[in-house]
């Protein structure tokens, strides 16, 4: 397979074999040859012929691996070198928007092995997978009333981009909130979402001696 998901017991180290980037403006690439290190040689990113020949994600823990190859396999479609580095900024900014991951980095290095080509390429993606849970206490201040809130998040819930909140109200005259939502990208699509929420508010309103549930 073209597409190696590495989780965090499998570790690999990534070299150059021939040359390294060491920056990029306005479609232009400068490399340095690891031969001569007083060589820098101005390379037009578009003329390069790329062939994409794998892919590595290291890091994945509890991210399903369906859902990170959905997006990152269109980089082995990469025709030159300024497409490959576009087509992986892309992946990279759909993992995050997912909520798979808290950051992403990308590295790009020459294929080795016996089956290497000339133009041949390995990407590498690292990621740094998002807490399973967080949480907050903050304060609200309203119309003559104070009240507390507790929040609870469950980011990638799932390992698809699933997100789990919890939020739970106290008012300084006994008003109680609770909140409960879910929240799950479609087809691998952050901007496509299935949401289903539930909220109960209570409180009192001791001059009409009545007790209110919504």
């Amino acid at each position: 397979t073209n597409l190696d998901l590495r989780r965090p017991d499998r570790k690999k180290s990534i070299f150059c074999k021939k040359t390294r980037c060491i920056g990029t403006t306005m479609g232009t690439v400068h490399a340095k040859s690891l031969a001569d290190e007083g060589d820098e040689t101005e390379i037009v990113l578009d003329k390069v012929p790329v062939k994409v020949q794998r892919i590595h994600v290291e890091g994945l823990t509890r991210t399903k691996d369906d859902i990170v190859a959905k997006h990152v396999k269109s980089v082995l479609k990469a025709e030159n070198f300024e497409d490959m580095v576009r087509k992986s900024q892309e992946a990279k900014v759909m993992l995050e928007a997912m909520g798979l991951f808290k950051n992403v980095t990308i590295g790009i290095d020459t294929s080795k092995g016996p089956e290497a080509r000339d133009d041949g390429y390995e990407v590498t993606f690292k990621v740094d997978e998002q807490r399973r849970m967080t949480g907050g206490v903050s304060t609200m201040v309203g119309t003559n009333e104070g009240s507390l809130l507790f929040n609870i998040k469950m980011p990638n819930t799932l390992g698809r981009g699933e997100r789990l909140n919890a939020e739970y109200t106290y008012g300084t005259k006994n008003a109680v909130g609770i909140g409960l939502s879910f929240t799950k990208p479609l087809q691998g699509d952050p901007k496509l979402v299935f949401a289903v929420g539930a909220n109960q508010h209570t409180g009192e309103h001791p001059w009409s001696g009545y007790k209110e549930t919504d």
